[in-house]
């Protein structure tokens, strides 16, 4: 009848045809970029068994998959046992993917890689109906490495960009960067999004944090890498009475990953032109100039091939000291925040191990692990800058700037997310560089000059140094201008 649907159209799609050249130009584009998880291995590498193929694939985002745990877990700290197993999926998982990857040819052209995992039924990938149980915290001070039994990974020259995803709860351990970057020696771009474990856990953030500096230290230089993006996220304690801790290894006077990073640029074999450090970034003055310490022979480093460097400066310094000081007794304390400090608890480090009934779940006090955190009570009274500790910083950059021939802008920021207008911002330009802050008060931007700016905050102070004006002044020569002011610049 006229008003009956028409009849279906056949399934032609199943016949369809495709020219030889376009199949070529359409494969380009189809294959260019692919989103694996490590169950689709065996199907990528089919796939991708053609060598032309191989050739259009230019990224690779790949996830792996971690084993999945009952909804009783969901309120169950991970146990030893889950972690090990997570551990080996995790190796596995990486090696099968390198695996394929060695097996092609290095005529493919150049590959990225982003590297990232979890488990179906983390928080953030299960069902937002689902009871969210202990959260992120079931995988807390656990992180992904690979086993004891370890063989070194197949090498692929071919991967030139390598990005370590950061995730909830699923965080690399530095010793499986490591590993990784040894078998992709080519490798031009890094973007790492790594954790450092919690203010409490103070041995591990010294062992994790030396493990960061031996894999840059072992790997300085990497013969291409260009650009380096290294997020190592860290908290800065609201307790301004909190002690952070001494990161330093025992019997070591200066910081090693302050040295690894300023070495990775300052050895006559680095290409490095691009740094980007972000956390805040726990790092100490020698990441800019070594000086005459035990660690460091030479009394001047090697001139810094870097062009652009951009740093997210934390307050607090490795030897567990502040960049900041103030009266205590000026600033109220919230002790309100204690509440519930003392309720009855489970050990927020409890491991589950010592029970199998899934059905009990493991209680966790927020607030007493905001306290050993240093979170609570919120205690703001550093409020002034040290100035011993911000004089040194600044000369070490000063110093370090007249060791960067081609440098073309260094932007450092610290204290922002202090109350109120107390953070600082350093600026160092090349004559054809423009600001990326505001003028500072009564100021006009010169560009055509070299710059030393630096900013402190309308409700903090520095008075500066003349020897460290000194430096900044043979930092950018005699036809450059040093500039310091406060922000905003409209008070």
């Amino acid at each position: 009848m006229p008003w009956d649907d028409p009849p279906s159209r056949p399934p032609f799609v199943p016949y369809a045809c495709i020219s030889r050249q376009w199949q070529h130009v359409v494969e380009a584009h189809t294959f260019r970029t692919i989103n694996l998880s490590s169950d689709d291995l065996d199907q990528f590498s089919e796939t991708y068994s053609n060598v032309r193929r191989r050739g259009y694939l230019k990224s690779i985002e790949y996830d792996v998959l971690l084993p999945s745990y009952s909804q009783g877990r969901f309120s169950r700290f991970e146990t030893t046992k889950e972690k090990e197993e997570n551990d080996r999926i995790f190796e596995r998982g990486v090696r099968g993917l390198f695996e394929v990857l060695n097996g092609w040819e290095e005529s493919c052209g150049p590959l990225s890689l982003r590297l990232g995992a979890y488990s179906p039924v983390d928080m953030g990938f299960r069902s937002y109906e689902a009871d969210p149980g202990l959260g992120n915290v079931r995988t807390e001070g656990h992180f992904l490495e690979f086993p004891d039994d370890f063989e070194p990974l197949p090498l692929v020259s071919r991967i030139t960009s390598f990005e370590v995803a950061g995730s909830s709860c699923r965080h690399l351990h530095p010793s499986a960067v490591d590993k990784i970057l040894a078998a992709i020696l080519q490798v031009e771009r890094l973007d790492l999004h790594l954790y450092e474990p919690k203010m409490k856990r103070e041995a591990m953030r010294r062992d994790h944090r030396n493990a960061l500096a031996q894999n840059f230290a072992r790997l300085s230089p990497l013969p291409a890498l260009r650009t380096l993006h290294l997020h190592y996220g860290s908290s800065e304690p609201s307790n301004h009475s909190f002690s952070p801790g001494d990161l330093r290894s025992p019997n070591k006077t200066v910081d090693v990953l302050s040295i690894a990073l300023h070495n990775l640029a300052s050895s006559p074999d680095s290409v490095l032109k691009e740094l980007y450090l972000s956390g805040p970034f726990i790092l100490s003055p020698h990441f800019f100039w070594p000086g005459h310490d035990e660690e460091s022979t030479n009394e001047k480093p090697f001139p810094s091939t870097l062009r652009r460097v951009t740093i997210e400066f934390s307050v607090i310094t490795p030897e567990g000291t502040w960049y900041y000081t103030g009266d205590p007794a000026s600033v109220p304390i919230y002790t309100e925040e204690l509440r519930g400090v003392d309720d009855p608890a489970s050990d927020p480090d409890s491991d589950s191990n010592a029970s199998t009934d899934s059905l009990i779940p493991d209680s966790f006090n927020t607030c007493r692990e905001a306290l050993l955190n240093g979170d609570i009570p919120s205690h703001n009274w550093r409020t002034q800058l040290d100035a011993p500790h911000l004089d040194t910083l600044i000369s070490a950059i000063a110093r370090n700037v007249q060791n960067m021939p081609d440098l073309k802008r260094l932007s450092l920021n610290m204290g922002m997310q202090l109350e109120g207008f107390r953070g600082v911002a350093v600026e160092v330009l090349d004559a054809d560089e423009e600001s990326r802050n505001p003028p500072l008060k009564g100021e006009v931007d010169e560009v055509g000059k070299k710059r030393f700016k630096i900013w402190i905050g309308s409700q903090t102070s520095w008075d500066t140094d003349e020897k460290v004006k000194g430096e900044m002044r043979r930092a950018v020569g005699e036809d450059g201008i040093v500039t310091v002011g406060t922000w905003p610049a409209d008070l």
